[in-house]
């Protein structure tokens, strides 16, 4: 579930929280690309609904086990934002 967008220059960061079992709750704070970037791509900060449920596909940072890069977000009405790096390069160089 998303729980907050920080839509801030140069990225966004996305904060979503996971129930695991036993209804332990985790947090995740995941990075995307820059502003321009999702803005040329057609997302901005209305694209994101506050607790609403998402499917987060993202790596791990190497420096930092808490923070993730976003790979692609799935809405619950089947929208999907798609934003990895082999993505931006394609956008922007196509």
């Amino acid at each position: 579930m998303l729980t907050k967008v920080e839509w801030s220059n140069p990225h966004v960061f996305l904060h979503a929280e996971a129930t695991g079992d036993g209804g332990r709750v985790t947090t995740y704070l995941i990075e995307t690309q820059a502003t321009g970037f999702l803005r040329r791509a057609g997302i901005s900060k209305n694209s994101f609904t506050i607790g609403e449920m998402v499917t987060i596909r993202a790596w791990r940072a190497k420096h930092d086990k808490d923070l993730f890069s976003l790979h692609d977000i799935v809405f619950a009405d089947g929208r999907k934002i798609e934003v990895s790096p082999d993505f931006a390069a394609k956008r922007i160089f196509q």
